[in-house]
């Protein structure tokens, strides 16, 4: 699948259209001799910027769905504008439902820690690679790799630590 940006000008997108179906055509004669067929529920349009444009005579061979902003990318999601905690979310989700199967109080210290290190730490990476996150969002990680670093579960209940300080 390729993503193709045209400005919201009619011959833009009239330039964008032919090009996606001169590619689909040169694709789809490559498919018929192997045997691969095209998944229309799979196929999708996103406009941007497109208000004043008749889209149903630029868009009506086109069998796919039509979609709005915010919407999932390859597994990121994909907005018109600064991405929200609301977008996210589900990538901190994911981190909390990863503890939900680990028993972590069964586990020392450095059992812990490379859980923490090899599977919380790793997950976000995808996303972060690509995407500015908002920070509130790699706080709320932060503080389930931490919660589970210590307390070995989702939940952290103050120090147990005894402080001998001089009097």
């Amino acid at each position: 699948m390729e993503l193709h940006f045209s400005p919201g000008r009619k011959r833009g997108l009239f330039y964008l259209v032919i090009v996606f179906t001169r590619r689909f055509l040169r694709t789809v004669a490559k498919w018929h001799t192997t045997g691969l067929k095209l998944n229309l529920e799979k196929c999708l349009v996103a406009l941007i910027r497109c208000a004043g444009t008749n889209l149903d005579d630029i868009l009506e061979n086109f069998a796919g769905r039509r979609v709005t902003f915010p919407l999932i990318y390859l597994g990121l999601p994909l907005t018109l504008g600064r991405l929200k905690v609301a977008h996210v979310q589900s990538f901190v989700d994911k981190s909390r439902a990863k503890l939900a199967g680990w028993q972590g109080r069964l586990l020392n210290q450095a059992g812990r820690r490379e859980l923490t290190r090899s599977v919380l730490s790793a997950m976000p990476i995808y996303l972060l690679t690509s995407l500015r996150p908002p920070k509130q969002m790699l706080q709320d990680i932060d503080k389930i790799r931490r919660r589970f670093l210590w307390a070995g579960d989702m939940e952290l209940t103050g120090g147990s630590a005894r402080w001998h300080g001089r009097q």
